[in-house]
């Protein structure tokens, strides 16, 4: 089984795309660390396969996009509002609080429909065929992943995540994530994030440019791991942090991407998985806490997900008294029936982990993470 070659795949997108042309933003560097990661780790042939087609479609997304720009670069002079940006460990409540920060009528979200598939820009008000698309998708995807649903409950017009937009420039931690790579994560922890966060601005021009953004909400559960690059983008946001019992998220992280990895053909060992997980988890929140004694306190809104869970409409009011922006009663009713949607949907009811499963235990969880647990949970 021949290893992945970014050659190769470069080659194969220039030929799918009938496009050949990469603005300066960062591309090969990513790609290759990503490759050679994912080439020394061992896969299957089948994970190979879904790997190989991810990072193909990332390619031909990159031209198309910078395809766009390059003959439509008015659009690049636009401001990108930016309020705030949702973040925390996965499985810790940032879909929620996407979800329901997104019934502002105000907002205008990464929606799934469009992230993998920015152009053309999408028209406000208009039929898009990408949604038809998606939603079709979604179909299928619970069709071959009846638990999925349970784990995260989200819909094809949902928020998505702005990793997305940062896989463009192979530069997204997450990337590891779905598809194992550990090798890629130190060449990502020391790298300048800053110009594929600018890139990703760039994008949000291009998708702003179709339908406007009063603001943006943004969100993602990589930014742990950058949020000082993040900071230097866009310096107005502030850090929403979504905060849940530690134990819970790592266990819940641990079934959730077992799954996904299996599901895409990865051969796992459970209580490696385990580790592994724990430890790049561990990581981010220590990049994360340093991150905040550096920018100060003052820069993030902290919530968590059990109040999110009890109280939605008055956890998002809480957020928008510190952000100084106006909680509007149109916005208070879209939550409370995205809530009762979201009950309905069995969002309530989790799925069924634990960290045993995975070779580990609470008090090993809650020794690695005791620098997290004394500040916000003593």
């Amino acid at each position: 089984m021949p290893d992945l070659n970014a050659d190769e795949l470069i080659d194969r997108a220039v030929a799918r795309s009938g496009l050949s042309w990469f603005s300066e933003a960062p591309l090969r560097g990513g790609l290759e660390a990503y490759i050679a990661a994912f080439n020394a780790h061992g896969h299957t042939a089948r994970s190979q396969a879904s790997t190989a087609k991810v990072l193909e479609d990332l390619l031909v997304e990159r031209l198309r996009i910078d395809d766009w720009i390059r003959h439509h670069p008015e659009i690049l002079e636009a401001e990108v509002n930016t309020p705030f940006v949702v973040t925390g460990m996965g499985r810790a409540g940032t879909t929620a609080l996407a979800q329901f920060l997104a019934q502002d009528p105000q907002a205008r979200s990464l929606r799934r429909w469009e992230a993998a598939n920015v152009v053309p820009p999408p028209v406000a008000g208009e039929d898009d065929p990408r949604m038809v698309a998606t939603r079709l998708a979604f179909i299928e995807r619970d069709r071959q992943m009846p638990a999925y649903r349970s784990m995260l409950p989200v819909n094809f017009d949902d928020p998505d995540e702005h990793y997305r937009l940062l896989d463009l420039t192979f530069s997204n931690v997450s990337m590891h994530v779905l598809y194992s790579a550990p090798g890629f994560v130190p060449f990502i922890l020391k790298s300048d994030l800053k110009p594929a966060y600018r890139y990703m601005k760039d994008v949000l021009k291009l998708l702003q440019s179709g339908t406007p953004a009063p603001h943006w909400n943004l969100k993602s559960p990589s930014d742990l791991y950058s949020v000082l690059d993040l900071k230097a983008v866009f310096p107005k946001a502030r850090i929403i942090w979504s905060h849940r019992d530690i134990v819970k998220a790592i266990s819940s992280n641990c079934s959730l991407l077992y799954m996904l990895r299996t599901s895409a053909g990865e051969e796992l060992d459970k209580a490696a998985h385990g580790a592994e997980v724990l430890d790049f988890f561990d990581k981010g929140m220590t990049r994360m806490l340093a991150a905040r004694d550096q920018m100060g306190e003052a820069e993030y809104i902290d919530i968590r997900q059990s109040e999110l869970a009890a109280d939605a409409v008055g956890t998002i009011e809480k957020i928008y008294d510190q952000l100084g922006m106006t909680f509007s009663d149109e916005h208070r009713q879209a939550i409370a029936a995205k809530n009762e949607a979201r009950k309905a949907a069995g969002a309530a009811d989790g799925h069924p982990h634990s960290p045993e499963e995975f070779g580990l235990s609470a008090g090993l969880i809650r020794e690695r993470f005791a620098p997290y647990i004394d500040r916000f949970w003593s």
